[in-house]
């Protein structure tokens, strides 16, 4: 995202300073931002709530990402921790940890 968005960082922050409106390269980079950033939107979203359901929490832990300052901290302490051995009521560990078969395939 970063990438996608330098040059209208570089150039198109100027243009609009100047009074000029956005056009060229910072527009056609803005655009395929907004673009990559919807496209990546749902998969994103899908991957942090089952990392959250392998620690054994609910999805909707995910709204705490919008609390500032704390939230998206305490979302990443989410994300790094270890699943959560066994089973939970979103389904076995991932990892197989806790279990007998996944035991034996380590």
């Amino acid at each position: 995202m970063v990438v996608l968005q330098l040059p209208y960082y570089t150039t198109g922050t100027a243009q609009m300073a100047a009074g000029e409106s956005l056009s060229g390269l910072p527009l056609v980079s803005l655009i395929l931002s907004a673009v990559y950033g919807l496209a990546t939107f749902l998969p994103t979203l899908a991957v942090n709530i089952r990392r959250l359901h392998d620690t054994g929490r609910s999805g909707w832990w995910y709204l705490i990402a919008f609390v500032p300052l704390v939230g998206g901290i305490v979302l990443l302490i989410f994300a790094v921790m270890d699943s959560q051995p066994g089973t939970n009521k979103w389904g076995p560990n991932p990892k197989g940890v806790g279990s007998a078969a996944g035991n034996a395939a380590w």
